[in-house]
């Protein structure tokens, strides 16, 4: 994780087409490892690219949901049930 300087903290909101499948990133750590939920990797022009996610922006909420305390399996259903709804907003802490 890339920590340089002051934390941002911001709102993504990520829209796709329902027949599209994913949003365009892939997550890492959970309570179950001792780390935050942070943004592993982002397929460049996915919906995740295109609303502004970075690689190592750390996951504080989804959809109004704090899962700072989950796991990575119960962040993946959460994940899951909104893929299904084509939308997603998560609150994000980004490092400079």
């Amino acid at each position: 994780m890339r920590f340089k300087g002051p934390a941002k903290i911001h709102e993504i909101y990520i829209e796709k087409p329902i027949e599209i499948r994913g949003f365009g990133f892939k997550l890492d750590g959970g309570r179950s490892q001792n780390r935050p939920i942070i943004i592993s990797a982002i397929e460049e022009g996915s919906p995740a690219d295109k609303a502004g996610l970075c690689i190592d922006d750390e996951v504080i909420s989804m959809n109004n949901e704090n899962i700072e305390n989950l796991t990575f399996d119960q962040v993946r259903k959460i994940l899951k049930e909104r893929n299904l709804r084509g939308s997603i907003k998560m609150i994000v802490k980004t490092y400079e």
